[in-house]
């Protein structure tokens, strides 16, 4: 959302600036590619902190910190059984991203998410579909259907929606009533 906001080919008028977590990258990803690898395989041992990446992370420390420059120093302290498990506010970033994924990190800690996906189109309209698939007009229930439903989906700039009703009779059987996309 603050992408969108920020954005100033959307909302010229709040003078918008993004921050993110990272504000230039390390310059040895190999090895925090590494680090993940190390952190996952240690997760699903049971181990959830990852305590060979994170001696991984301290044994190579200056090549996996080379280049980087965070936009805060501050991290949170984790310790297991009297350990320090992180060590530095990059070493907590690569947690996240180990612990999701990295474009899950872009959207939410660099307000850099990757670009959405233009929905393909095709010309059809929801009272198009709704007539060819039941014959009833868009917006009609047959007197026989049996039930009736609504759904809706909101995912980010895009809500979908559908009426549904439907029975086991050939003359109560399932159609869509009506089905819509908004974006935001």
């Amino acid at each position: 959302m603050s992408f969108r906001l920020t954005d100033p080919k959307i909302r010229s008028s709040y003078n918008g600036k993004r921050f993110g977590m990272i504000v230039k990258w390390p310059k040895n990803i190999e090895l925090w590619n590494e680090y993940v690898a190390l952190r996952k395989a240690d997760q699903e041992a049971g181990d959830e902190h990852g305590k060979r990446a994170t001696q991984f992370y301290l044994t190579n420390w200056e090549d996996m910190n080379a280049d980087a420059e965070m936009l805060s120093d501050h991290f949170v302290e984790t310790e297991v059984d009297g350990v320090q498990m992180v060590h530095s506010a990059l070493q907590q970033a690569w947690n996240i991203i180990s612990d999701t994924s990295l474009e899950a990190y872009k959207t939410e800690y660099q307000n850099d998410p990757e670009p959405e996906e233009e929905a393909e189109t095709t010309g059809l309209t929801a009272g198009k579909v709704a007539s060819r698939i039941s014959g009833y007009e868009q917006h009609m229930m047959p007197e026989l259907a049996e039930w009736g439903t609504v759904g809706l989906d909101r995912a980010s700039t895009l809500l979908t929606g559908s009426r549904l009703h439907g029975g086991e009779t050939p003359s109560a059987a399932s159609s869509i009533m009506e089905s819509w996309r908004r974006t935001a």
